[in-house]
This record gives C-alpha cells, sequence and structure tokens, in this order.
C-alpha cells in the first residue's frame, strides 16, 4: 500500500513539472532557419509564449503571426513584416524593428524595453496599454494608432509621422513637439 501511495506521488509529481509549450516548435524552426514561418498569403504561425534570444531576423516574414505573451530579447527585425502579427502581452527587449512593417499589428500590453522602430510602419498598429522604456519611434509612421494608457514619458518620437495628426519635431523625448 505505501509503495503504491509513493508511486502515485511521483507520478503525480513528474506531471506537474513537465512544462508545456504553447508554440508550434516546427514553426519556430522554420522562422529560425528560413526567417519566414508562412505558408502562403494568409497563412501564419503560431509562437505564442516562445522565447526568441540574439537572432537575426533580417527581413523575416512574419506578416500574421502569433506571438501573443513572447518573449523576445535581442533579435534584429530590420525590414520584417509583421503586418497583422499578435504581438499581445509579449516582452521585447532590446528589439530592432528599423523600417519593419507592423501595419494592424496588435500590441496591447506588451512591454517594450529599448526597442528601435525607427522608420516603421505603424500604421493601425494597437498600442492599448503598452508599457514603452527607452523606445525609439524616430520616423516612424504612427498614423490612426492607438495609444490608449500608453506612458510615452521615456520614448523618443523625433520625427515620427502623423502622431495625433502631426509630425513630431527633433528632441520629441515624452511628447511631440
Amino acid at each position: 500500500m505505501k509503495k503504491n501511495i509513493l508511486i502515485l506521488i511521483l507520478l503525480s509529481f513528474f506531471s506537474i513539472a513537465h512544462t508545456t509549450y504553447a508554440y508550434n516548435e516546427e514553426d519556430l524552426q522554420k522562422l529560425l532557419n528560413e526567417k519566414s514561418c508562412t505558408e502562403g498569403t494568409f497563412s501564419s504561425c503560431d509562437l505564442q509564449d516562445a522565447v526568441i534570444k540574439d537572432v537575426d531576423l533580417t527581413g523575416a516574414d512574419l506578416e500574421g503571426a502569433n506571438l501573443r505573451n513572447a518573449v523576445m530579447e535581442n533579435v534584429n527585425l530590420t525590414d520584417a513584416t509583421l503586418n497583422e502579427t499578435i504581438l499581445v502581452g509579449t516582452k521585447l527587449y532590446l528589439v530592432q524593428f528599423s523600417n519593419a512593417s507592423l501595419q494592424d499589428a496588435d500590441l496591447t500590453s506588451a512591454k517594450m524595453t529599448f526597442c528601435d522602430f525607427s522608420g516603421a510602419e505603424l500604421s493601425d498598429a494597437n498600442l492599448k496599454g503598452a508599457s514603452l522604456k527607452g523606445v525609439k519611434f524616430n520616423g516612424s509612421n504612427l498614423s490612426n494608432i492607438n495609444v490608449e494608457g500608453v506612458d510615452f514619458k521615456y520614448t523618443d518620437l523625433s520625427g515620427a509621422n502623423d502622431f495625433n495628426g502631426k509630425t513630431c519635431g527633433e528632441m520629441s523625448f515624452g511628447t511631440c513637439k
């Protein structure tokens, strides 16, 4: 009897300790190997909860991808396509989005630290409730973005286009001047 209880306890421990990932491992490998995880015009990949670190994805095609609650650290997405990408709750640290296209991207509640969106296309993106620290939007297109609840205190908006209907001047830190 004691042996059966011990076995049940051990089985319970191992089932609790087993970690499951929401993302599709094949999609992650395809992205890392081919800089794309799309098969066609409207298909996308599932990278929800994925951890992506120290990788160069310059020019990658992530259109429509699900990156909900993912962690991206030291990732280069310069010239990448992330239109309609789901980045809800994503933690972004030292991510380079220069000249990337993020039209209609959903960055609701994303935590962005030292990210660079210089020259990026962010029209119609949703940044509702996002946390921005040390983020640059120099020369980005910010037309029709949702910034409800966003604090731009530690953000560089210099040269950002169409932010609340105007182009931000040089030295626009924390506010569009």
